[in-house]
């Protein structure tokens, strides 16, 4: 298993995108639906950079307002599932007419420069000509820049970039946090940034008026939207809209089965085990909660007051769920160990032998095989309508 201290990183990375679900810049608000939270893990398979940083990986998850909202995080649910089949998604409402101040309004139309556009956060980015030296920091944006076509203009990823495989042939840039002078090593005409970046990098940058556009998507729509912004400012539209529709067609195809389930079976998603009598799950407010319901499943940990909550074994024991799917499959959890924790041989999905790894990657990451993940989830949750 990888080192604990790896393990609190990455939970560290979740605790603070948990609580920056609501933020606003100070030229508008976030584009996206009002599930709160941001997508889980980008940092699944990170490794420390810094012991400075554990110190946030804290029992209290920090909160919003928006993130313990519990009926609000159904209700976007429930619409992302009844919309995404059937719903092609557009760009920003913020978006204007003419191609020069924003996406075109047809998702095929050739890209024309100058083009401004509105990232997540509500800035206005202009680019005087197609991007040819991107810069990504964080592995969902590099899986959408590849998946539009536009992989050759990558200069730099992070060295958690794995999907494609090409990525990893790319510059690699060590943390997610890196500094300004390593970025504009790579002489950006465009820095694809995130909310598991650094604010002050991220304007830095902007100072040196070096395009940032900022992706951020809380949910389906989201990731849609900012699929085609991608494809629209590197002039591949209809690459982008078509990756759009294979993601559409496969939600739809899930959440049609998933609607007419009688059962919906208890599940437990385990995203870190490193304290076995505190184990981190996921909540209201966090994507994977999200998934699971989408999937046909009810999420034990969905009435938790945070988007992040710890359970221990005599809560774990009391919901007993009946599908336990393990996130951290990548740091060492197997459905074997599982079965040899105290007390875990009494829980229904341990006697079942229904504790699953799963690819994190797939459900963690805002990019294009975030559908891909949906179905992986839906396949363990209801494996009698997805063989």
């Amino acid at each position: 298993m990888r080192p604990l201290l790896s393990r609190l990183i990455v939970l560290c990375v979740l605790l603070v995108l948990a609580g920056c679900g609501g933020a606003t810049s100070a030229t508008g608000s976030v584009t996206g639906s009002a599930i709160a939270g941001s997508v889980t893990a980008q940092t699944a398979s990170a490794s420390a950079s810094s012991a400075a940083t554990t110190s946030a990986a804290s029992a209290t998850p920090p909160t919003s307002s928006a993130a313990t909202s519990s009926s609000s995080s159904t209700t976007a649910v429930a619409t992302a599932a009844s919309t995404a089949a059937s719903t092609a998604s557009s760009p920003s409402a913020a978006a204007a007419a003419s191609p020069t101040t924003t996406a075109s309004a047809n998702p095929s139309a050739a890209t024309q420069y100058p083009l401004t556009v509105t990232d997540d956060q509500g800035t206005s980015v202009t680019l005087a000509a197609k991007p040819t030296h991107i810069v990504s920091l964080v592995p969902s944006n590099t899986e959408i820049l590849y998946a539009v076509g536009a992989g050759d203009d990558l200069m730099a990823g992070t060295q958690y970039d794995d999907y494609p495989p090409d990525a990893k042939s790319k510059a690699l840039i060590k943390g997610l946090k890196p500094s300004l002078e390593v970025v504009t090593a790579y002489h950006p005409d465009l820095v694809l940034a995130s909310s598991s970046n650094a604010s002050d990098l991220i304007q830095q940058l902007r100072t040196l008026h070096i395009p940032v556009v900022y992706l951020d998507p809380h949910d389906f729509v989201g990731v849609y939207h900012d699929v085609q912004l991608v494809g629209q400012i590197v002039d591949a539209a209809p690459a982008a809209q078509k990756v759009v529709a294979g993601m559409q067609q496969k939600v739809g195809m899930v959440t049609a089965k998933t609607a007419s389930v009688t059962t919906k079976p208890r599940v437990f998603v385990e995203i870190d085990a490193s304290d076995p009598t505190k184990i981190f799950t996921v909540g209201p407010g966090s994507f994977i909660d999200v998934l699971v319901t989408m999937a046909g499943g009810a999420n034990i940990a969905h009435d938790a007051k945070s988007a992040y909550p710890q359970l221990g074994l005599e809560a774990l024991v009391a919901a007993d769920p009946q599908v336990i799917v393990l996130d951290d499959a990548a740091f060492g959890a197997t459905p074997d160990a599982v079965a040899k924790r105290p007390g875990w041989s009494s829980l229904v999905a341990v006697k079942d032998h229904r504790v699953f790894p799963i690819d994190d990657s797939l459900v963690s990451r805002p990019g294009p095989r975030l559908a891909d993940g949906l179905l992986a989830m839906a396949k363990l949750i209801h494996p009698e309508i997805f063989p």
